[in-house]
C-alpha cells in the first residue's frame, strides 16, 4: 500500500504499517524516496495498492486523479486492476468492494511517461470508476427493491 505520512504519527500504527510493507509518501512535496520504493516493489513483481486521488475515500466520482499512479503504471509497464469501495472503511461496518476488469494500458506504454500519456490513462481510470460507481449504485438500488440474490453476486463485503 502507498500511504501518506500523515497516518504515520502514532508509534503503534507506524510499527504495524511498517510490518505490512506500507510505503509512506509525503504528499506535501515530490517524495523521490517513496517513488523509488514504489518502482522497486513493482519491478520485483509485487502488487502495489494506490489510491489515485491521493486519499482512501473521497465523496464523488473519482474526478481528481493525480498523475503519480499513471506515472508508476507507465514507467513500470504494469497492469491496472481497478477496485472501488462504496464508502469509507470503518470497523464493524459493511463496505462493498467491487473489482473491475483490468484497464487496457499496453498501447500507452509505447507513448512513454509524458504528460499526454498520463492524462490519457487518468481519463481511462476516471471512465472506469464512473462505470463502476454507476453499477454499484444500481446493484444497491436493486437490492433495496428485493433483488438481493442478483445484487450480491459480484460484490465482496
Amino acid at each position: 500500500f502507498l500511504a501518506t505520512t500523515e497516518i504515520d504519527k502514532n508509534r503503534v500504527v507506524h510499527w504495524l504499517l511498517q510490518h505490512l510493507n506500507v510505503i509512506f509518501i509525503d504528499k506535501s512535496s515530490m517524495d523521490l524516496n517513496a517513488l523509488r520504493q514504489c518502482n522497486k516493489a513493482l519491478k520485483s513483481g509485487r502488487t502495489l495498492v494506490i489510491f489515485p486521488e491521493g486519499t482512501r475515500f473521497h465523496e464523488g466520482m473519482m474526478e481528481d486523479i493525480k498523475n503519480g499512479a499513471s506515472l508508476l503504471i507507465l514507467r513500470n509497464r504494469v497492469q491496472v486492476l481497478p477496485v472501488y469501495l462504496d464508502k469509507k472503511v470503518r470497523p464493524f461496518r459493511v463496505t462493498h468492494v467491487d473489482v473491475g476488469e483490468p484497464i487496457p494500458v499496453e498501447d500507452l506504454w509505447e507513448k512513454g511517461t509524458n504528460a499526454e500519456a498520463c492524462e490519457e490513462l487518468n481519463e481511462r481510470m476516471r471512465e472506469t470508476y464512473r462505470r463502476m460507481i454507476q453499477e454499484s449504485q444500481a446493484r444497491r438500488e436493486k437490492k433495496k427493491k428485493g433483488g438481493k440474490a442478483d445484487a450480491d453476486r459480484d460484490t465482496v463485503a
